[in-house]
């Protein structure tokens, strides 16, 4: 049985899933799944998700986490503003770093804060590393976004170290 914890009602969080998860994580409306870990989940659930891979391996490595951020990034902001009723799992083998640092991820990319986001992830899932292991990497990702998301509006890009 898939263990998964709402932060928001389209952000869930947990531990690892497997084929007989299929039914629940469709019960629980999830419809993307982000897999922080290093066993592709596509093969796993088949074709009922929408699933963006990682390969990502919890050995601490900032800068592979970044290279997956990157790409979570654009996979998120055009998943989550396309399919508004659309149900996000972030999760890894545990749920207790690389899938709640996506999810954080996900909350810095939709506008909260540093402190809210962490405070909303070990609520929802007390079992989270605090801050989450990959932090720093998605901070940097969300920046990035943001400024680039800026300038592509001709706006003054934010000052630095803010989402």
């Amino acid at each position: 049985m898939a263990e998964f914890d709402w932060v928001l009602p389209r952000i869930a969080v947990g531990g690892a899933i497997e084929t007989a998860d299929v039914p629940q994580l469709l019960r629980a409306g999830i419809t993307h799944i982000a897999d922080a870990t290093t066993r592709d989940d596509t093969a796993v659930v088949g074709p009922s998700f929408d699933v963006i891979f990682g390969d990502q391996p919890d050995d601490g490595n900032q800068d592979r986490a970044g290279n997956f951020y990157q790409r979570l990034a654009v996979w998120l902001m055009y998943e989550w503003f396309g399919n508004s009723h659309g149900r996000f799992l972030f999760h890894c083998d545990a749920g207790v770093n690389r899938g709640p640092s996506a999810a954080y991820l996900a909350l810095r990319l939709l506008g909260l804060e540093r402190d809210q986001a962490i405070r909303l992830l070990t609520a929802a899932r007390p079992i989270v590393a605090n801050p989450p292991r990959y932090a720093p990497a998605a901070d940097a990702v969300a920046t990035l976004a943001v400024a680039t998301a800026a300038r592509a509006e001709g706006a003054a890009p934010p000052p630095a170290g803010t989402p």
